[in-house]
């Protein structure tokens, strides 16, 4: 006898790439697709999300859309419970463009972080937040580029606690 009821589960791999053409397919998204660099680094981001992102994004539960804005680098902003939104900035974009996108990626991988942390949605100390993101991006194999970026920020407590942490998962991971 068949068993109607029985769904196919569908892969990792699967959720990733439907994820991946919903992503491109927005509207609010035709500012990436018009220039193939950023493309390019948004498609590694997608390719490269974690099992918790996939989860987090899968199947449009959730929504993250990344809207070009004015600041420095990007913020990540809850604004519904399901729809969020990433602002992306002026040097960033840069970053995505130049000769070092990954450097661009780890940074959309952080602001990324926040959102499927749910930053937004509880209280945190903002460090800690920080750190958590941070962690996300190195998840996603891009702590050496988020570190560097970090290390090209005026240097404060908070930029030199994130480095330490970061330079501490990645010494532990090679030894």
């Amino acid at each position: 006898m068949l068993n109607f009821f029985k769904r196919k589960t569908k892969t990792l791999g699967q959720k990733r790439d439907e994820i991946k053409e919903a992503f491109f397919q927005s509207p609010h998204h035709s500012w990436i697709n018009d220039n193939r660099y950023i493309k390019r680094a948004f498609a590694f981001l997608l390719d490269n999300l974690s099992e918790e992102a996939i989860n987090f994004l899968y199947p449009n539960r959730r929504e993250a859309f990344f809207i070009k804005g004015n600041g420095r680098l990007g913020t990540a902003l809850g604004t519904k419970k399901n729809t969020h939104l990433i602002l992306v900035y002026p040097d960033l974009v840069k970053m995505l463009t130049s000769g070092a996108p990954l450097m661009g990626v780890a940074v959309l991988a952080h602001e990324l972080g926040h959102i499927v942390k749910g930053h937004s949605f509880k209280v945190i100390d903002p460090l800690q937040a920080q750190c958590e993101a941070d962690e996300f991006a190195y998840d996603m194999g891009l702590g050496h580029e988020l570190q560097e970026v970090l290390m090209d920020e005026v240097p404060t407590i908070e930029t030199r606690t994130r480095i330490a942490r970061l330079t501490s998962m990645i010494l532990s991971h090679n030894h």
